[in-house]
């Protein structure tokens, strides 16, 4: 019988929003996945009950008000 041994590394990468502070009604707004390394997938919540799985969406709110914005890798 033999034993493998092998060294493994796991690091906590948070996830990093790139968008405007401010924005405005019916106008698309960009949000960029700025984490590092780039997730191989993403999943948005708006805070408005949208969602996208884009890395880099586009977003357009219909409604004044203020959004929290999650952003999941």
């Amino acid at each position: 019988a033999d034993t493998l041994t092998q060294v493994l590394t796991l690091n906590n990468f948070q996830p990093v929003i790139g968008a405007p502070a401010l924005g405005c009604v019916n106008r698309f707004i960009a949000f960029q996945n700025q984490s590092i390394p780039l997730p191989v997938s993403s999943a948005w919540s708006f805070g408005d009950g949208t969602t996208s799985t884009q890395i880099n969406p586009l977003k357009r709110y219909s409604t004044t008000g203020t959004f929290t914005v999650k952003l999941v890798n």
